[in-house]
């Protein structure tokens, strides 16, 4: 599965990336047909706490799936 990690307003550290490379690819087993995922990680510029915002994009051969999580 190929799998892209992007990030906006900082960088990514090996760590991360290897983790969110792992739980990428454990999807598979959930549906063996994914194609690639796109893991794509931003800090908003606000003061709040709650300012980390993760989205997902799932590439199957019947079209995307995608998540969003803040």
């Amino acid at each position: 599965m190929k799998t892209i990690i992007e990030t906006q307003h900082f960088t990514l550290e090996e760590t991360l990336n290897d983790f969110l490379t792992s739980k990428l690819t454990e999807l598979k087993q959930y549906n063996p047909d994914i194609i690639s995922g796109l893991a794509y990680l931003e800090i908003d510029k606000t003061e709040n706490i709650n300012n980390k915002i993760c989205k997902i994009k799932l590439e199957t051969p019947e079209g995307f799936l995608s998540i969003k999580k803040q």
